[in-house]
Parts: structure tokens; C-alpha cells; sequence
């Protein structure tokens, strides 16, 4: 079965400027995928090419196995759904809906409305469009709303109806382009419930543009994170979040965001934060011991407990640090601590249970993690076949008073 939408080699530039750099990609039949990434990484200009609005100055775009690139918009059979709808104010739902099909099936001479009824058989072509757009209209919750414009209708609403404005042609595949960044928080939550229950109901190929990693983690098979006119990553959302291949991919994957701390190599050792020297292991290990590079840790992955309690979680090591800043998100407390000598405060996900004695800034506090929990990335900011196991040589300071760089391990 060929690809849903194939991408080889695409290149553009709007002048000077390069917005594409050689992106492959290939959506198979029934996936949903998102472009995700920062405005001004292409991801929006990606999706016009393929749909055809914009030419490419390389590449080949290739949709259900056949070359599209000389094909105009109409004749691409996909379907583009814009940020704002784009439905007719002054049409109703219904008209909206069959716009497509008056303007594929109907000649121009039909579509006039004093001499349109003259033709022969318009009215049974007519009658025929309409009864799609009922039976559509069903499909999608629409069937009351039929009569109603598009500004009596809420925003869950009009996303159906111009996505069945866009089905009704059949199309390969559907290309929507940040169709939920006009709404609220709360709306958007509903319409996107909306439209992953209509992917699974469909089956249907769906590219999604978005700058919300949340919209693309929840609502992918897959997601092909972008940045300065490339694809640095293509995977399922669990890989991007554990597995990213770039230190720009698990800086922009998750919230909060990744803590990451520098790794620096110093006399054939490699010292975390520029302070304690840490143990490594992997093929990877000699050139971050040569070169230096990064470590990152999730949030979650991390333990923190007053200074003289235990961890919640088993812990390979522990340091000391002072408690900044405490943000209460429902079931979890996001906690901000600083690390002596550590140049960034680290975020730390605690669940509300674990966590029920008054939060005070400045309080000495523990930092504990599992070694396997850090990722690793060279000074390219590529990911690092190394791990750091443990520490070469430190002790544990004392618990009391103002919070230390020191690290320990800990016994489990």
C-alpha cells in the first residue's frame, strides 16, 4: 500500500531566507500526524506545499503513490482546514457543506439563479448533493444545526462543520493548519476531544500543524517535531519524550520543561554543573570526557524531600539545595529548587500526596535521582550513547545549614 503523503527531499526559500532545509517524511493511510515546532520553522509552509498553495524550488510531494507536484490545489484531493474555518458568514450550515460539490459538479451556467433551473437535470443533481450533505451532516452531529449560520454556532461546532465542509469532497487526506489556536483553554480542550474521536470514527489521514506540544502529544500517532526548516525528530509521542535524539527535542517535548545541566569535560573527567566529577559509561562516554556536552532529567524523575526525611522513591544520589518557588498544578506540586553552583533552578514534579507540609522559600531541601534517568547529549546537542552511572569520588555534606553542591550516593 503506498504512503498516505510522501515527502522527499523538499526545499524552499522566500528569498534569502531558507524556511524548508531537505525535509523527508511519509504519512501512511489513517495516521494522524503533527508538525510540531516554534513559529517560523516551517511547519505551516510545509503543509502548504503539500496542499499546493505553495511551490517548492526542490522535492517531490507525493499523495496516495501519485506525483502531485504539477497538480493544482483542486486536483490534489486533500482537503485543507484553516486556522479561522473559513466558512461563509452569510451561508448556512447546509450551503457551506455543499459549496464544494455545487462548484466540482455544477457548470457555471447551473450555478446562476435565474436561469440555473433551466438546464436539464440540475434539479436531480441537486437533490442528489443535498442528500450527502444530510447524510454527512449526520455523521458529524450536524443534522439540527443544518439552517443556522456559522456565527450562531459554537467553536466545536464550526471545526465540524468545515471539516465536513472538507470531507464531502473525499479527500486523501486531510492538512489542517493550527484549527484550534483561536479558541479558549476550555474550548479548545472540547474541540480537541472532538477531533481525535472523529480520527478514530474516520480512519482518515489527518496532518495537524501546531506550536502546542500538548494538542500533538494528545492527539498523535506520530509527531514530527520541527526547527529552522527541518525535521529533527519523527516518532511516536512516547519516544519523543523519553527517547529524543536532540537536546532541542527534549527541551521542547514536556511540561514543564526538561532540566538541563551542563556536562564539562576537565582533565579527562566530566564534571556535572562544572563541580563534581561523574562516572560514565557507553561508547559515547570518551567524547563527552573530551568535549563536554549536556545531561537532562525530567521533571518526574526526580525526588525531593525535606533535609532530614527520606525519598518517596529509591535514589542512586542526592544533593542539597534551598527551595525557590511552588506552583500548585491540581494533583501535583511543580517545585523549583537551587542547586549551589548550579547556574539554573531545577523543576521538580511532586505529587500532592507526597508533598503536604507548608511550602517555604528558602528551606533546605534534598534533590535525589536514578542515574538511568538522565539523558545524555554531546556538545552538538545530539543524544549521547553514554550513561552516567555514578560519581568518581564525593562525599555527602551535612544536612543542616545552607544547601551544598555536594553529591552523594545513596544506599537502596
Amino acid at each position: 500500500m503506498p504512503h498516505a503523503i510522501s515527502i522527499s527531499g523538499l526545499r524552499k526559500h522566500f528569498g534569502t531566507h531558507r524556511v524548508l532545509d531537505g525535509i523527508d517524511l511519509q504519512v501512511e493511510p489513517g495516521e494522524f500526524v503533527s508538525l510540531l515546532g516554534p513559529s517560523g520553522c516551517g511547519k505551516s509552509t510545509l503543509l502548504r506545499i503539500v496542499a499546493g498553495l505553495e511551490t517548492q524550488d526542490a522535492g517531490t510531494v507525493s499523495i496516495g503513490g501519485r506525483t502531485v507536484d504539477t497538480l493544482r490545489p483542486g486536483e490534489r484531493k486533500v482537503a485543507m482546514v484553516f486556522q479561522n474555518y473559513a466558512l461563509y458568514p452569510h451561508l448556512s450550515v447546509r450551503d457551506n457543506i455543499a459549496m464544494p460539490l455545487l462548484m466540482s459538479r455544477l457548470s457555471f451556467l447551473e450555478r446562476q439563479p435565474l436561469v440555473g433551473h433551466l438546464v436539464p437535470g440540475r434539479r436531480s443533481r441537486l437533490a442528489r448533493i443535498d442528500a450527502e450533505v444530510v447524510e454527512l451532516a449526520q455523521t458529524l452531529g450536524l443534522g439540527d444545526l443544518l439552517q443556522r449560520k456559522p456565527g450562531q454556532l459554537s467553536g466545536g461546532q464550526r471545526q465540524r462543520a468545515a471539516l465536513a465542509r472538507a470531507m464531502v469532497r473525499q479527500p486523501d487526506a486531510f492538512l489542517m493548519d493550527e484549527p484550534l489556536s483561536n479558541l479558549d483553554a476550555k474550548l479548545r480542550l472540547q474541540v480537541r476531544d472532538e477531533l481525535a474521536d472523529l480520527h478514530r470514527r474516520l480512519g482518515a489521514t489527518f496532518v495537524f500543524v501546531t506550536h502546542d506540544q500538548t494538542e500533538a502529544m494528545s492527539l498523535s500517532n506520530r509527531v514530527a517535531v520541527m526547527q529552522h526548516g527541518r525535521i529533527l525528530q519523527f516518532g511516536t509521542p512516547q519516544a519523543l519524550y523519553e527517547q529524543p535524539d536532540y537536546l532541542d527535542v527534549a527541551r521542547f517535548v514536556g511540561s514543564p520543561s526538561i532540566n538541563i545541566v551542563s556536562l564539562r569535560a576537565q582533565g579527562g573527567l566530566c564534571q556535572l554543573a562544572g563541580t563534581e566529577a561523574i562516572a560514565l559509561a557507553g561508547h559515547g562516554a570518551q567524547a563527552l570526557m573530551k568535549q563536554g556536552g549536556a545531561a537532562a532529567i525530567r521533571p518526574e524523575h526526580l525526588l525531593l524531600a525535606p533535609a532530614r526525611e527520606a525519598f518517596a522513591g529509591p535514589a542512586d544520589a542526592q544533593v542539597l539545595a534551598t527551595l525557590r518557588h511552588a506552583e500548585h498544578h491540581g494533583a501535583d506540586w511543580i517545585l523549583q529548587v537551587q542547586v549551589a553552583h548550579w547556574p539554573e533552578p531545577v523543576s521538580v514534579r511532586v505529587p500532592l500526596r507526597q508533598w503536604t507540609r507548608p511550602i517555604k522559600p528558602g528551606d533546605a531541601v534534598r534533590l535525589g535521582w536514578r542515574w538511568s534517568d538522565w539523558l545524555l547529549f554531546d556538545a552538538s546537542g545530539s543524544r549521547c550513547d553514554a550513561q552516567a552511572i555514578s560519581l568518581s569520588a564525593s562525599t555527602m555534606p551535612a544536612a543542616s545549614g545552607a544547601a551544598s553542591s555536594g553529591i552523594s550516593c545513596v544506599s537502596t
